[in-house]
């Protein structure tokens, strides 16, 4: 089985993050429950079909499970948060208006963010659905929690560099780079703004810095491209980027 932050062995029960591992792992995996269109099936076998399903059908099945969702289905509900619990952990760790939180209440709000974002999940997206998520649940981070004007900024050589190379993940595919996501978003935003980049541009962007490394993988298939071939494209992506901030004598955190 696909193992990640949401199905690893003899885990740790203390904080938000732990106590619903324990709850899933004790109460919910084992047992069947009506996910609707999908059957009676374990938590398990509906986190599975979650997390195992393959590039061409993953936008189906998720949209398919928020559909379960937007239904009333409190099953899928939770299933869909267990199988985007470790992008949750993933913002907690990277959302510059969270750091100024403890790392308990960080959590608490990213975890918060992820599950209105399934709630609210606009259901005539049918692609891009797993990255629209991470996405949205950035979007109410940021709006919710804005980081701080005296935050002091990192020492740095590029915060665009850093955004697209932030790849370092653990053995249960969550991140861990210290790139505040929230920054990419006003970019992106700018650049469509101003058209410095095209809407597929900058969706690709995104979709490629909030992705795992599995996920970036099943990107470059759906793309027709190489994996190496994606990161030079998001390379270049970035260079236009660059070049924009540059001409407009704008540097972090001016946007």
């Amino acid at each position: 089985m696909h193992t990640s932050e949401t199905t690893t062995r003899a885990r740790r029960t203390i904080g938000l993050i732990g106590q619903m591992n324990h709850e899933w792992d004790t109460v919910i995996a084992p047992f069947r429950s009506n996910y609707g269109s999908f059957g009676h099936l374990t938590g398990a076998e509906a986190l599975s079909t979650l997390l195992e399903a393959g590039s061409q059908d993953r936008d189906r099945i998720y949209w398919g499970m928020l559909s379960e969702v937007h239904s009333g289905n409190k099953a899928a509900e939770r299933v869909l948060l267990q199988a985007m619990l470790a992008k949750a952990v993933n913002l907690s760790r990277n959302c510059r208006g969270l750091l100024v939180l403890p790392a308990p209440d960080a959590m608490c709000v990213a975890v918060g963010a992820m599950w209105e974002a399934i709630r609210t999940f606009p259901m005539h997206q049918t692609q891009k659905v797993v990255g629209t998520l991470a996405l949205n649940a950035l979007q109410i981070i940021t709006t919710t929690h804005p980081a701080p004007a005296n935050l002091p900024e990192a020492r740095e050589d590029s915060a665009l560099d850093r955004i697209i190379t932030a790849e370092k993940e653990t053995d249960e595919h969550v991140i861990h780079s210290a790139t505040p996501l929230e920054e990419l978003l006003k970019v992106i935003i700018w650049a469509t703004e101003t058209g410095t980049l095209t809407a597929e541009e900058a969706k690709l962007l995104g979709r490629f810095t909030v992705s795992t490394r599995e996920e970036k993988y099943a990107l470059a298939e759906e793309l027709g491209l190489g994996r190496y071939s994606l990161t030079t494209y998001a390379g270049l992506i970035k260079a236009k980027l660059r070049a924009a901030l540059a001409a407009n004598n704008l540097e972090r955190g001016c946007l």
